[in-house]
């Protein structure tokens, strides 16, 4: 794929799945595109208005390709995040040939995206697209498009697991959700592990969040009381500290100007997506 200036483009031509592939949507996708944007300080604006621009593109060429469009809260503010699914590796190669086909082949769409990629290179210091593959398994109540539709915020934790210590890992992980579900945790996150773009072990939680007020909730008793007190808190955190190498969350909220949704994500919450919907306007 040619260089791209704006994370948006390139979820545009990284198409997910069609249309009525998408209508069938009723959890996380196989294959999840995270695609990291560090901003010039001061250029957030300009950058959004050109991410809108990129919408409106997608809109106008009918694309099939649909994506999600974050800005950062908390850590470095100078960021932007762009979500992109896919049912599986096959599919967004096969997608991404078609669009680059009609971007190409169709002279006033290219003229535009040249624009708009032209006027997106002053905004950006780096970008960094990651592809992660979907972990059920080790996934906590699995958020579905109703979930994302409501949600405002979506929180992502990155977490550098050491060589071989993957499978510890998601005994880790499991361990934690059975304690949740035991307590009544009402938390949904999915879970994805890095197959390109990050260093190997990289382990990525998404989510989604209908308010930061879920984050003044605190379940740490019942959560560790579930896991049989005291002793079984400072076995799970012991396993952890020999397990994972670093970890870091970011709250995003979640911006429909810049965010081109599938449409079983807009029907959950038309008053708040139908702006991106229709191209940002």
């Amino acid at each position: 794929m040619r260089h791209v200036a704006v994370a948006t483009l390139l979820a545009t031509l990284l198409a997910a799945p069609t249309p009525s592939g998408a209508q069938e949507m009723t959890g996380p996708p196989k294959v999840l595109v995270f695609g990291w944007e560090t901003l010039r300080p001061g250029t957030l604006a300009a950058h959004d208005k050109v991410a809108a621009g990129f919408v409106a593109l997608a809109a106008k060429a009918k694309s099939p390709g649909h994506w999600i469009g974050l800005n950062a809260v908390s850590g470095d503010e100078n960021q932007a995040l762009f979500l992109a699914g896919f049912p599986s590796f096959a599919a967004a190669q096969k997608a991404h040939e078609a669009e680059e086909a009609v971007v190409a082949g169709t002279p006033a769409l290219k003229a535009e995206a040249d624009r708009l990629e032209k006027e997106g290179s002053a905004t950006h210091v780096s970008q960094r697209t990651v592809f992660a593959t979907y972990q059920e398994d080790v996934s906590f109540h699995p958020p579905g498009p109703a979930d994302i539709g409501k949600a405002r915020f979506v929180e992502v934790t990155v977490t550098r697991v050491r060589p071989g210590r993957i499978p510890d890992y998601w005994e880790f992980l499991k361990a934690g959700n059975q304690a949740r579900e035991k307590a009544g945790v009402p938390l949904k996150a999915a879970v994805f592990l890095a197959q390109s773009g990050a260093p190997t072990g990289t382990v990525l939680i998404v989510r989604p969040m209908a308010s930061m007020a879920e984050l003044d909730q605190d379940f740490m008793k019942p959560f560790i009381a579930a896991l049989g007190g005291d002793e079984g808190w400072k076995k799970l955190r012991s396993s952890y500290a020999e397990i994972a190498e670093e970890s870091t969350r970011t709250i995003f909220a979640i911006n429909p100007k810049i965010s081109y949704p599938y449409p079983p994500i807009v029907a959950a919450d038309p008053a708040f997506w139908t702006p991106a919907a229709k191209g940002g306007k």
